[in-house]
């Protein structure tokens, strides 16, 4: 299993067009993996332990609050991932111009 630090470490050293290339190599990885049966139990299995089913407020605690908010955010990051195929020109286009907020909905 590869050292996550150095990974994150060598993913950022690396040339923006690269990134490009590994992310849609990526979205392309979750998008095949959830499409299959086993994937989309999984995806719900996420989706369902991240809230996005229920409110994320709890009343009078503003610290699990923002724990659920995160859980959910993550699974909705997650499904955007799983679901939204990656457009490789858009995605191209998208991070040479610093506009990724049309391919990646952020």
């Amino acid at each position: 299993m590869p050292n996550i630090y150095r990974t994150i470490r060598d993913m950022m050293a690396r040339k923006p067009e690269d990134r490009v290339k590994e992310e849609y190599n990526l979205r392309q990885a979750y998008y095949e993996i959830f499409r299959s049966d086993k994937g989309q139990l999984v995806l719900a299995d996420i989706l369902r332990r991240g809230g996005v089913d229920q409110t994320p407020v709890v009343p009078g605690d503003t610290h699990m609050t923002y724990i659920k908010l995160g859980q959910e955010r993550l699974a909705l990051e997650i499904l955007n991932m799983a679901v939204v195929g990656p457009d490789e020109n858009a995605l191209i286009r998208a991070m040479m111009t610093n506009q990724t907020s049309e391919v990646f909905k952020t």
